[in-house]
């Protein structure tokens, strides 16, 4: 294996061995994407996927994309994790909205702001669930995404092991 090469979509294209993979998380459903059958694929040239949900229509609709859905953490991992408490909140929360009679009176302008807002709300809620989760990775994340300056201070105080 070759470091640094990310064989993911290589992997997910030989029936079987896709399974091998995590399970890819959608921020705007629960129960992830699932797994989609390569060999079907391979065969008719057929992809099935499972229908969207109103947000995800109006994410579509307004032009919205993935960074601005789900920005990345800055690791696969965390962004799974992320997502995988994201789907759910957004169901929860924002999929009443969309179908609301509010918002079907607003404008585009408006609903894509609020849409963007209430985002953020449940991307933080997920984010403070996915620290929960697995904190070890959300702190070295942080120290890694701290300023050199800060880091090399905070490493000349920790004791020399």
């Amino acid at each position: 294996m070759i470091a640094g090469i990310n064989w993911g979509p290589v992997v997910r294209q030989i029936p079987g061995a896709d399974q091998s993979l995590p399970q890819a998380e959608s921020p705007t459903h629960s129960g992830g994407y699932g797994r989609e059958s390569p060999l079907l694929r391979q065969l008719t040239g057929v992809t099935i996927g499972a229908a969207k949900n109103p947000v995800e229509h109006e994410l579509d609709r307004l032009g919205f994309t993935r960074a601005e859905i789900l920005p990345g953490q800055g690791d696969p991992r965390a962004d799974r994790l992320v997502a995988k408490y994201m789907g759910p909140l957004v169901e929860r929360y924002i999929v009443p909205f969309v179908q609301s009679p509010r918002y079907a009176a607003m404008p585009d302008p408006v609903r894509a702001l609020a849409l963007s807002r209430m985002l953020r709300a449940v991307r933080d809620g997920a984010v403070g669930q996915a620290k929960a989760e697995a904190p070890n990775l959300f702190e070295q994340l942080r120290q890694q995404q701290m300023p050199r300056r800060e880091r090399d201070v905070i490493d000349s105080m920790v004791p020399a092991r």
